[in-house]
């Protein structure tokens, strides 16, 4: 079983504008709770014991927030987190992480479902996908018939083909991070996000998509995708937890 979890939150969130001058966007609050309180909660109630963020801007109030929850966080920062992008920031992790991991990003908001899932599946490796979300910003994944991951692109033209978007939360092996990071070692560059990578690791350590069409969730990335997730999605992810937690 999974223990341990790594959430990404270096970036500076730069297109929610004033929201992120004074904090990082994963403590932005949507509803009553932060969006990196929600999935602390639920990577809880998934069964994890360790939690390592990977911070850079603002990264003193994940700091603070580490201290609150008694030795589960552990906040490691990424020194090149003004210059380079998500994978640089999970690579920055590799001292420290020597076991299977959940992997999520630090502005998402989704049900329970989502972990729920990839914690009960016997792949090793799997990324999440959902039905299209019209959310904005999305990333289309190409599969193969397998459910093998091949690409990834924020292209509209692949809308229509894709196989699902692409969520932001995955399960990874100790065995596919190890080739995560060597690729990224070898080949670079640093503005590569970490998704971009996973198309790239070889069996038997590559990555298996998982859809959910009806999962709700979605990324906070500009004040209109706050506003929504605020006034529409909060309240449709309610009523999922609800309505999964009686099956």
């Amino acid at each position: 079983m999974v223990r341990t979890a790594i959430i990404l939150a270096a970036g500076f969130g730069a297109r929610l504008g004033d929201f992120t001058v004074e904090m990082p966007k994963g403590l932005i609050k949507v509803g009553k709770k932060s969006l990196i309180s929600r999935s602390i909660e639920c990577l809880l109630r998934n069964g994890v014991t360790k939690i390592y963020i990977g911070t850079g801007h603002l990264s003193e109030h994940y700091d603070e927030l580490a201290t609150k929850y008694d030795n589960l966080i552990s906040c490691v920062k990424c020194d090149r987190y003004a210059i380079s992008s998500s994978m640089d920031t999970l690579f920055n992790l590799r001292n420290v992480i020597n076991e299977d991991f959940f992997l999520l990003e630090s502005d998402l908001l989704y049900e329970d479902r989502a972990l729920t899932t990839l914690r009960e599946s016997d792949q090793k490796n799997m990324v999440l996908a959902s039905g299209k979300t019209y959310g904005g910003d999305e990333v289309y994944i190409d599969a193969d018939d397998k459910g093998s991951l091949l690409s990834l692109t924020k292209d509209l033209a692949a809308a229509d083909g894709a196989f699902g978007e692409f969520v932001g939360i995955s399960k990874v092996s100790i065995e596919a991070y190890q080739q995560m990071c060597d690729i990224f070692s070898r080949e670079g560059p640093l503005t590569i996000d970490y998704e971009y990578v996973m198309p790239n690791v070889a069996h038997p350590d590559n990555f298996i998509v998982h859809r959910i069409d009806d999962l709700v969730w979605c990324e906070i990335d500009d004040s209109k995708q706050l506003m929504r997730a605020s006034s529409e999605v909060i309240f449709a992810l309610d009523a999922a937890n609800v309505l999964h937690s009686r099956h």
